[in-house]
C-alpha cells in the first residue's frame, strides 16, 4: 500500500506542471503562450550561465584575491549583458 502511494505521488508531481501548461495554453492565445515560452527559455539560459560560473568559483576553491575579483566582475558583466539582451524592443513595450 505504501509503495503504490509513493508512485502515485511521484506521478502527480511530474504531471502537475504539464496540466497547468495545458490549462494556461487554453486560456491565453498562441502568441502569448509563445512569448511566455521564449521568456522561460531565456531565463533558464541566463540562470545556467551565471550558476555555472558561480559553481566553477566554488569548485576551484580559489584563494587568490585577484582571480576572485576577476570572476566576480565577470559574473557582474555577464548579468548586465544578459539583462541588456533581454530588454524587449520598443515596439513590444506597452505604451503608457
Amino acid at each position: 500500500m505504501e509503495r503504490s502511494g509513493r508512485c502515485w505521488r511521484r506521478a502527480r508531481s511530474k504531471d502537475f506542471p504539464f496540466v497547468v501548461f495545458i490549462v494556461i495554453a487554453r486560456i491565453v492565445g498562441p502568441e502569448e503562450m509563445g512569448l511566455v515560452n521564449l521568456c522561460y527559455i531565456y531565463i533558464t539560459f541566463c540562470y545556467f550561465v551565471i550558476m555555472d560560473i558561480v559553481d566553477g568559483i566554488v569548485n576551484l576553491q580559489l584563494r587568490d584575491d585577484r582571480r576572485l575579483s576577476t570572476l566576480f566582475w565577470t559574473v557582474i558583466a555577464a548579468g548586465i549583458v544578459m539583462a541588456m539582451l533581454g530588454k524587449p524592443p520598443p515596439r513590444l513595450m506597452p505604451r503608457s
